[in-house]
């Protein structure tokens, strides 16, 4: 994301409006520019070559192979090669909101695909592929089940969230209100957080998805 100092966002972000303030954030999932040695990397170290290099940025636009094996403090550097950062898990999450969650307008149940690709599968900001196609990383981190000094639940599907979609309550059965969504966690050790889902998830990902575990 990016905080708004002017009126409006930069090229490839669209503007969001925050509870606290606006923001930017990118509208297709971001991908090596045409100056990156790797443009398709196949390894978190063909990654830190393109971070080692000056002129490899990360760009969000349209029919491009969306960057994977990037690893969390890969992503932030990332991030910050081009004044971005993470989103927090409350941006990520109003960023979402609109997004169809659905296998057959998402892709969640195919191949990685190209960005905005999915044409339909897109927020109500206008932020596309939030659901599905690549798991999306946002701040913070889970450590030994707890989110903020919270305890997580047990991993199942989704039966209530908090203010940022992240679950406070799990049950073993699907429930249609969040959308079959799941959520996983596990209670030793420490990992980052991803949103989503991704191109294998089918009905388990969605807006409420969410990742806390190896």
């Amino acid at each position: 994301t990016q905080k708004i100092t002017e009126p409006t966002c930069n090229e490839g972000m669209v503007r969001v409006k925050g509870a606290d303030n606006d923001f930017c954030i990118d509208k297709y999932e971001v991908s090596p520019s045409e100056d990156c040695l790797y443009k398709e990397p196949s390894s978190v170290i063909d990654t830190s070559h393109n971070i080692a290099d000056k002129g490899c940025i990360p760009v969000s636009l349209d029919e491009k192979k969306p960057w994977t094996f990037v690893a969390v403090p890969q992503a932030e550097q990332l991030c910050a090669k081009v004044g971005k950062s993470l989103p927090t898990p409350e941006e990520w999450y109003v960023s979402a909101m609109g997004t169809p969650d659905n296998s057959n307008i998402c892709n969640l149940k195919s191949d990685l695909l190209k960005t905005g690709l999915k044409k339909d599968c897109i927020s109500g900001v206008g932020a596309f592929d939030m659901v599905g196609n690549v798991w999306e990383f946002v701040k913070g981190e889970a450590t030994d089940g707890k989110y903020l000094d919270r305890e997580l639940p047990e991993e199942g599907y989704i039966e209530m969230v908090d203010d940022a979609g992240i679950a406070v309550n799990t049950t073993s059965t699907p429930n249609i209100i969040y959308n079959n969504d799941y959520f996983w966690t596990d209670k030793n050790g420490q990992y980052a957080l991803m949103r989503g889902g991704y191109y294998g998830s089918r009905d388990d990902g969605g807006v409420y998805a969410t990742h806390a575990k190896t």
